[in-house]
This record gives C-alpha cells, sequence and structure tokens, in this order.
C-alpha cells in the first residue's frame, strides 16, 4: 500500500479508521484518497456523532464519507434505519435523501423518494446498479423500445451512423446501470421511463465524447503577440509532475476563474479537487481518485465532467483545436480561465 503524506499523520489517519470499525480492506482501498483530501482531524469528524458540523456542506460530505467507510451504501433500507441513521447523523429524512440517497445528480426525485419512505416503502441507497432479472424479463420490450429512443436521438443529434451499435450500448447501459431507478421508482411507471432515458443519455453522450480523466491533456496557449502564438500541451498523466517542478510560483489554481466559467457549486468542487490532485502529483488514475475524495460514483463524476466540458465551450472558455484538443482561452489580462 503506497500512500504520500507525512509519515506520523497517515499513522494517526490509520488508527482513526482503525477505532471506529472500518475493515483493513476499506481502509488499503481508501486510504491514498483520504490522506490526498483530508488531514486526521477531518477524519475524526466523520465519525463525530456529539454534534452537526456548522458547515452544512461539510457535515453532508461527512455523512457520505461514513456511509462509504462504514459500508452502508449499496442495499435497500426502511424508514426506520432511515430514521436511526438521521438521528445519529443529526438529520432530517428530506436531508438524508436529498443529501445522500439523490446525490448528486438526482435530486429531482427526492420527493418522491421522500413519500416512499415515510409510506413505508424501502429505498434503495447506492450508486447505479444492474436490473434485476424478473424486471427484465418482464419490461424487457419496454426497455428495448427506450434504449431505440435513446439510439434514434443520439444519431439525430450527433450524426453517429453506427444506429445497431449506439442502440446495442444503450440496452446495456438501461440494464446495468439502472437498476437502482427502477427500485426507486417502481410505483411512479412514467417518471421511471423518463428517469431511464436522461440518465441512458447522458452515459452515451460521456462515452461518445470520449470523456477520459485518465488522459485528459490541459493545454496552455502562449505567445509575445497576436501572430506568434505557440502551444504546449500538458498530459496529466504523463508530463505534469515536470512541467510544475519547472514552474512551482506558476500555479494553475490561480489561473482558474470559476465566475467566468459559471460553474455550479457542485463543479467548482470537482475542478478544484483534480486540480489540487494534479499540483501534488497525484494526477494517476485522476478521475478514480476525485470520485473517491468527494464520494461520488466515477461515473457520476463523468457525466459531472460532461457537462463542464459543454459549460467551458458554450461560454468559450475552452476552445477546440483542430487536433480535437481543447485549448484555454486567452484573457485579457495574460491569465488563462479553465
Amino acid at each position: 500500500m503506497l500512500v504520500n503524506g507525512n509519515a506520523d499523520e497517515v499513522e494517526k489517519i490509520i488508527l482513526i479508521l482503525q477505532d471506529n470499525g472500518v475493515r483493513k480492506e476499506i481502509i488499503e482501498e481508501e486510504l491514498s484518497a483520504i490522506v490526498n483530501g483530508l488531514t486526521s482531524e477531518d477524519v475524526e469528524a466523520i465519525f463525530d456523532d456529539k454534534e452537526e458540523t456548522r458547515d452544512k456542506d461539510i457535515h453532508y460530505m461527512n455523512v457520505r464519507r461514513y456511509m462509504k467507510l462504514k459500508e452502508l451504501y449499496g442495499r435497500v433500507y426502511g424508514k426506520g434505519e432511515i430514521e436511526e441513521i438521521c438521528a445519529q447523523k443529526h438529520l432530517s429524512v428530506r436531508e438524508f435523501i436529498s443529501e445522500v440517497v439523490t446525490y448528486p445528480n438526482a435530486k429531482s426525485f427526492s420527493d418522491i423518494y421522500y413519500e416512499k419512505v415515510m409510506s413505508g416503502g424501502g429505498l434503495y441507497v447506492g450508486g447505479s446498479t444492474d436490473i434485476d432479472r424478473d424486471y427484465q424479463e418482464e419490461h424487457g420490450e419496454e426497455l428495448i423500445k427506450l434504449s431505440r429512443k435513446v439510439a434514434r436521438k443520439l444519431a439525430q443529434n450527433t450524426g453517429f451512423k453506427d444506429y445497431a451499435e449506439l442502440e446495442s450500448k444503450s440496452l446495456e447501459i438501461i440494464l446495468n446501470k439502472c437498476g437502482n431507478l427502477v427500485y426507486n421508482l417502481s410505483n411512479n411507471p412514467e417518471t421511471l421511463k423518463a428517469a431511464i432515458f436522461n440518465k441512458t443519455m447522458k452515459c452515451m453522450r460521456s462515452e461518445l465524447q470520449k470523456i477520459d480523466m485518465h488522459t485528459l491533456s490541459l493545454t496552455y496557449a502562449y505567445g509575445e503577440s497576436n501572430t506568434d502564438i505557440r502551444q504546449r500541451d500538458i498530459a496529466i498523466r504523463d508530463n505534469v509532475s515536470e512541467y510544475y517542478e519547472d514552474r512551482e510560483s506558476d500555479s494553475l489554481e490561480h489561473k482558474i476563474d470559476y465566475e467566468k466559467a459559471q460553474f455550479s457549486k457542485q463543479e467548482t468542487q470537482v475542478m478544484k479537487c483534480m486540480i489540487k490532485l494534479v499540483e501534488e502529483g497525484e494526477s494517476d488514475n485522476l478521475a478514480e481518485k476525485v470520485a473517491r475524495i468527494i464520494i461520488i460514483d466515477e461515473e457520476e463524476l463523468l457525466l459531472i465532467m460532461a457537462g463542464i466540458r459543454e459549460k467551458m465551450l458554450q461560454s468559450r472558455v475552452v476552445t477546440v483545436r483542430a487536433d480535437g484538443k481543447h485549448v484555454f482561452t486567452k484573457a485579457d489580462d495574460d491569465s488563462f480561465a479553465l
């Protein structure tokens, strides 16, 4: 288990996790991301149930971290179990549903989920999961129709010509990633169909845009005149550490204009986390690390990144070169906005 960081601090974090009953396998799996994002005091706060953290966003994040470290995701909860967690973590049931169950990309379902729980129904808490075999057999034709609808829409919008491939991949995503929606929205069939369609569309767009955080390239454009613009590509995975050793004072974080980019709070959180890892030389397996630190599924992170990329292009914060690489647009003050 190779982890960067102060040895004493890492040891403190390990002891805190052990003292709070986190399994050895989970510690080994999560330690690198924890050390990159948290201090030992931060980790202690995850398990401190004495009072609610004053900062609501930090409190919600700590509840999600607690759920993950204690392996409480990936199962169905009844009303009593949810109320028990809420009492322990100083949350209302509505807050738990909004900030844990439907976070980050399904908050529009919070009211439906709340009504289901309060009426005695079970709620699946966790990320994407496959649709169970019984539902597939009973609703197979309907799921195929949805995959065809997604394929048609994508073909119209993207000009992608292999319709059969679009349909096949769409159906694969529906069957393997929409089980949580089926369980939680089964009593709302029209809402369920729309949810499956929208989620599949987002996943497919991410696939088609080939958003891969492991090989994402950041590009600076710089030069001495408008007619002499040279470009230097910085591939995060390969040579970003070397680049920052040469220009320690030229922090990428200080070149990002989040207001100009019009990022949401969540998008800003993702970008700040990514930049921190890059500048600390922790850029390998970047998507996995960012997802672990902010406690979301990697596929959810890629959906957020799809939205960020679209927003940056629409606002011309970045432009696309002829070779397909995204270039930070030069700002009037000679800095670069992301």
